[in-house]
């Protein structure tokens, strides 16, 4: 039996969380034998109903949150945990490849290399990707989750040998009666319910979906949509919300699963500036959500021709589209789209990719 170490330093709700587990979950399908390994920066927590062997990795604990995670990532995790004895190490982000720089078959997941491109916008992860990117020419194999990141590791250099391309999968289902129920609610006169779900960042490009909201309510159409954003947000963004007073307009955060607040939506707004991956589109494509993105190369690897691509910057266009979606015919029509292309990202899919990148490593 092949064991696994898996490693992460990622929170409960994070998207990087989510991908490792449905990574853990194949190889032990698998019959491997998975342990989990969960590093803790200052304030972080471990990861509560594993099924899986878990230990947690404490870091230095310096007072300074931005350096505390760069000295554990450059030294002090990989000096608490020591040599893991499996027989494939598996680290769920560039920035804890010291840990097993000397494991013989040691793995990386490169989410995405944002940090070091124009839409970086955290100091301290663009320093730490600097310094731990070179790094990554030591370990045995790099894992991507699309052949966008895949295509910008070979713009650096690193030879395609060593890379592996596994998309990310959804774990929420398939849900084709969905696509029945909103119909039916549009074919009564009721209103679009739009979602976002996005971090607060820059370059998530939240800011727009506002615009958006705002527009179609200053226009007399605030009745026709309700929109719904799923986020954390920063006081300065909430603050800005708050002031439009936008009465077609909820913020949810601290969600313990994303279910159903699909399940209660008809569309999702994608409208960030980079991705690696899609997971927000692939999980809605299970609901039928018709989906509207921003025109990326992650993205349109990720809906494949089953989406609404647009500009990020052309407020008007996802208005427009938006408005078109509203009659149930089209509707239905974009929607039937989610359904063809969503089974390419049920797990089982993922099974074979894993069997392929890490267990025949």
């Amino acid at each position: 039996m092949v064991t696994v170490g898996m490693v992460s330093a990622s929170g409960p709700t994070d998207g990087l969380t989510y991908s490792m587990r449905t990574y853990a979950d194949a190889l032990a399908s698998l019959g491997a034998e998975v342990s989990w390994y969960q590093c803790l920066d200052q304030g972080s927590t471990g990861l509560p109903g594993l099924p899986f062997r878990s230990r947690n990795i404490p870091g230095i604990g310096i007072p300074f949150r931005s350096i505390d995670m760069g000295v554990n990532r450059l030294w002090g995790f990989r000096h608490r945990l020591g040599e893991p004895p499996e027989d494939v190490l598996f680290m769920a982000d560039p920035t804890l490849v010291e840990i097993g720089r000397s494991h013989p078959r040691a793995i990386v997941k490169v989410n995405d290399l944002r940090p070091l491109g124009p839409f970086a916008d955290q100091r301290t992860t663009t320093w730490m990707f600097s310094r731990v990117i070179p790094k990554l020419r030591d370990v045995y194999r790099l894992v991507t989750p699309s052949r966008a990141v895949l295509s910008e590791l070979l713009n650096l250099g690193f030879p395609e040998t060593m890379i592996r391309v596994i998309p990310d999968v959804s774990l929420l289902g398939l849900h084709p009666e969905h696509l029945e129920g909103s119909v039916a609610r549009l074919q009564e006169g009721s209103p679009l319910r739009v979602l976002t779900v996005s971090t607060d960042r820059p370059y998530k490009n939240l800011r727009l979906v506002v615009r958006i909201a705002q527009r179609l309510a200053t226009e007399g159409l605030g009745k026709e949509f309700e929109f719904t954003i799923v986020s954390r947000l920063a006081p300065r963004t909430r603050r800005y919300i708050d002031s439009l007073k936008l009465g077609n307009v909820r913020v949810l955060s601290g969600l313990p699963s994303l279910g159903m607040v699909y399940e209660l939506s008809d569309v999702l707004l994608h409208p960030s500036l980079y991705e690696g991956f899609g997971r927000t589109a692939v999980e809605s494509l299970g609901f039928c959500l018709p989906v509207l993105a921003t025109s990326i190369p992650a993205i349109r690897e990720t809906v494949a021709g089953t989406a609404i691509l647009l500009p990020g910057d052309d407020e008007g266009a996802w208005v427009e589209t938006l408005r078109a979606l509203r009659d149930p015919i089209t509707y239905a029509s974009w929607a039937r789209k989610s359904l063809l292309r969503a089974p390419e990202y049920a797990p089982d899919r993922q099974r074979a990719a894993v069997a392929w990148a890490i267990l025949e490593a």
